[in-house]
């Protein structure tokens, strides 16, 4: 789904992929990780409310197989901050 249609509707509500990735080994299969970027937590939220308004996102979010229901059992979050010497900013 994010390779399809759902990473058009991130970038345009504004919120910017840095990594997708899955898990190959570990207890929680299948696993998905993405890490995406924001100026701080005010644009974070006004950019979560626009993919959650985006026409093109209530049209896909129950498509067969990619519904929260069926295709997510669990959701956590994770508030990064770079360090000086991180070469991604």
């Amino acid at each position: 789904m994010f390779n399809r249609e759902e990473i058009r509707i991130f970038r345009r509500s504004g919120i910017h992929p840095v990594f997708f990735g899955h898990s190959l080994y570990g207890p929680r299969q299948p696993n998905l990780t993405y890490m995406v970027w924001y100026d701080d937590m005010r644009a974070r939220e006004a950019a979560w409310k626009r993919f959650l308004d985006d026409p093109d996102w209530k049209r896909i979010r129950n498509k067969p197989g990619w519904s929260n229901a069926e295709a997510v059992s669990n959701i956590s979050n994770t508030f990064l901050r770079p360090l000086p010497f991180s070469p991604v900013r």
